[in-house]
């Protein structure tokens, strides 16, 4: 959460988190955290994507707007 904070007005990927926020952990680790914060209405995931890594196009996501940043 501190990561979004300190970036609210940006948008990630999931592999761009787990490049930054958690490089020793395994992608899957990162995967499960960013479901969980927008599970938990802290992130959203936004309409806007971008090329992966292997390829692919992959969603970004974002700090939720409408969420008390306490």
């Amino acid at each position: 959460m501190e990561f979004f904070r300190e970036h609210p007005d940006d948008c990630f990927s999931r592999e761009e988190i787990n490049r930054r926020v958690l490089p020793e952990a395994p992608y899957t680790s990162a995967q499960r955290s960013i479901t969980n914060l927008t599970k938990g209405g802290f992130l959203e995931k936004t309409v806007l994507m971008e090329m992966g890594q292997w390829g692919k196009m992959v969603h970004l996501w974002r700090l939720r707007r409408d969420r008390d940043p306490g």
